[in-house]
């Protein structure tokens, strides 16, 4: 795999053209994707944590085919679902995984579309569906775009669906943070992995995760019972999945003491 230098970074911040940096990228980015791997068009700028690995499809199987740096500025064009964020570079799509960009780095590029001058019949039924979605489920935009794409919205339609529903970003994800400790046990970390992967912003599963109520070493206690109702697990054994789970060892320490260990 290749690494991009430092150098080259600071070109591309310098609005160097990318195409002179990563030319050779658009020689290799043509593998097929799987029948079943499916792209939600979005349109959103990010920038990578350390370290990015490019993939030539939305598959952690297939060939990969560099490295990026941290900090290096990525177009978003979709998020699949298996979820890996669709870009592009040098106008090739490459994916990559979707926790491995700073998703509140450059939050200023994702602010909603400015309303079109014209609102097509299509746009007002996706306006309504996305109503309907956020009155019964907490959804992050990126959910709500996707949901919407599946019910064969076009993009133009999705985006205008998800960005005039009245949607309080936080309060969608408190209310599906709510909802995941309603029905299993959860660490702090865990849930905010789960969060991240329901397609929220590192500052929305923070919000979600910090307000929705939840006494970790309960859920801790909670996912202790849980575990041992379904298998035998030695003490050593059950503080391992436990720590798996993401508590901390005072939480840990309460769970097992709460199932009789």
């Amino acid at each position: 795999m290749r690494i991009f230098s430092k150098k080259m970074v600071g070109m591309v911040k310098k609005s160097i053209a990318v195409a002179t940096l990563v030319t050779s990228l658009s020689l290799t980015g043509t593998t097929a994707m799987a029948a079943d791997i499916t792209v939600t068009p979005v349109q959103a700028s990010f920038l990578t944590k350390a370290n990015t690995v490019v993939y030539l499809t939305a598959d952690l199987n297939t060939p990969t085919e560099c490295i990026l740096p941290e900090d290096f500025q990525v177009i978003v064009t979709g998020v699949t679902n298996t979820g890996f964020w669709e870009i592009e570079i040098n106008n090739v799509k490459f994916y990559i995984v979707g926790d491995s960009v700073k998703t509140d780095a450059v939050a200023a590029e994702q602010k909603p579309a400015p309303a079109p001058t014209t609102v097509t019949v299509g746009m007002k039924n996706a306006l309504k569906k996305a109503k309907s979605y956020i009155s019964f489920s907490g959804f992050s935009r990126t959910g709500l775009l996707k949901q919407l794409a599946y019910e064969g919205f076009t993009e133009a339609e999705c985006i205008y669906g998800a960005d005039n529903c009245g949607a309080d970003w936080n309060a969608e994800c408190l209310e599906k943070a709510k909802s995941y400790i309603s029905f299993s046990g959860f660490s702090r970390t865990g849930l905010l992995k789960q969060l991240a992967y329901e397609g929220f912003t590192e500052a929305e599963c923070i919000y979600g995760a910090d307000n929705c109520g939840a006494n970790w070493d309960a859920e801790c206690a909670e996912k202790a019972q849980s575990y041992l109702s379904f298998s035998s697990f030695s003490r050593d054994g059950l503080i391992k999945q436990l720590t798996y789970e993401g508590f901390t060892q005072s939480q840990i320490a309460y769970g097992i003491a709460a199932v009789g260990y």
